[in-house]
């Protein structure tokens, strides 16, 4: 999960791995179970995703569709 600092926009995602692994990226919202999709890609391209601003509810949730043995080493979103 990575948290949108006050005053910014995700406006992209980039994961890096030892594999080109499937990504979604969600924006989630912390008083409910709800998630709305912002984007796909693979590890190691970045990922434009639909402008997520910040709240004091929403977070984004970054799922990697990670086959064994694949390693997922860092990331960040860009804003």
């Amino acid at each position: 999960t990575v948290a949108i600092p006050t005053g910014f926009t995700a406006t992209a995602v980039m994961v890096y791995g030892s594999a080109t692994d499937a990504i979604e990226i969600w924006e989630m919202q912390i008083n409910s179970k709800t998630g709305v999709s912002k984007g796909t890609g693979n590890v190691d391209t970045e990922i434009d995703i639909t402008d997520v601003a910040s709240s004091t509810t929403n977070y984004l949730l970054i799922q990697v569709a990670n086959a064994s043995g694949n390693e997922v080493h860092c990331g960040f979103s860009i804003k």
